[in-house]
C-alpha cells in the first residue's frame, strides 16, 4: 500500500486525481491522509521557503509499517540547501518522497491558472520523485519522467511515463 499525505495543500480534487492516476500507474492501492506535524518546523526565515530534506526525514521518523511507499504533497515552496527550489525530492531506494504545487503552478510565475496543466505537472513530479525511491536515477531519454527537470518548462517536454530501459529497471 502508497500512501499519499498532503501537506499545507487544499486541493482536495487535484489530490484524489493524483490518487487515482498513481493506483493505476503503480498498480498499487493508494491511501490519502493529512500530515499531523507543524510544517513552520522546516521554514526558513531567511529563504521563506520549506527544508524538504527536512520534511522527508519527518516522515521517515513517521511512516506507517502498513505503507510501502509516502509520498507527501505540498503547497509549499521547497528548497535544499545546495538549489534555489526543488519541485520536490525523494530518497534512493528509500520510502518516502516530496513534492510541491508551488512552482508548479503557472499563478507562482504571474500567468492565469490551469488546473489541467498543474495535475500534469503534479502527475509527472509525483511519478518522478517515486521513481527515485524504487532505485532510478535520472535519465538521458527527454521523453521518461525520470529526466531531470530544473525549470518547469521541462517538465512539461516530457512525459509522464518511464521510458522502457527505466520501465524494465522497475520489474
Amino acid at each position: 500500500m502508497m500512501l499519499l499525505v498532503t501537506i499545507d495543500f487544499t486541493g482536495k480534487r487535484e489530490i484524489e486525481r493524483l490518487r487515482n492516476q498513481l493506483e493505476a500507474r503503480f498498480h498499487a492501492k493508494v491511501n490519502v491522509s493529512q500530515c499531523e506535524f507543524d510544517s513552520h518546523a522546516f521554514l526558513d526565515l531567511n529563504r521563506n521557503q520549506y527544508n524538504s530534506s527536512a520534511i522527508i526525514k519527518r516522515l521517515e521518523d513517521n511512516i506507517p509499517t502498513t505503507a510501502s511507499k509516502v509520498l507527501a504533497v505540498t503547497g509549499l515552496d521547497l528548497y535544499i540547501p545546495i538549489l534555489t527550489f526543488v519541485f520536490g525530492e525523494a530518497r534512493l531506494n528509500g520510502r518516502c518522497a516530496v513534492v510541491s504545487s508551488c512552482r508548479l503552478d503557472s499563478r507562482f510565475y504571474g500567468l492565469p491558472g490551469n488546473p489541467a496543466l498543474l495535475q500534469e505537472r503534479l502527475l509527472k513530479e509525483a511519478v518522478h520523485e517515486l521513481g527515485h525511491t524504487y532505485g532510478l536515477l535520472h535519465c538521458p531519454d527527454p521523453e521518461c519522467v525520470m529526466k531531470s527537470s530544473t525549470y518547469v518548462e521541462e517538465i512539461d517536454f516530457k512525459s509522464s511515463r518511464f521510458c522502457g530501459k527505466c520501465s524494465e529497471s522497475l520489474v
